[in-house]
């Protein structure tokens, strides 16, 4: 979480950054490491009054690897079960 003295807003455009969510002048997003430096720089012309910084969660860096549109395997009603002895 980061909050400026500057509207902060336009970080939200930047390369890299994604999930970014802006409220009540602070904002949370998260950013690839080969972005971090020039997301930086861009914070540093808005004036940064805090910042929070922490690693991705697993669940975030599997949810931005493979997406909402995991196909979840089902059981064709049709298909014959096989028991191996």
């Amino acid at each position: 979480m980061v909050e400026t003295a500057k509207p902060v807003k336009s970080v939200t455009l930047l390369p890299g950054v994604h999930d970014a969510r802006v409220h009540d002048g602070h904002a949370e997003f998260s950013v690839d490491p080969g972005e971090l430096n020039h997301v930086l720089e861009h914070l540093v012309d808005l004036e940064v009054r805090s910042m929070i910084t922490s690693p991705p969660t697993l669940e975030e860096l599997f949810m931005r690897h493979y997406g909402e549109d995991i196909a979840i395997p089902t059981r064709d009603a049709d298909a014959e079960v096989v028991t191996a002895r």
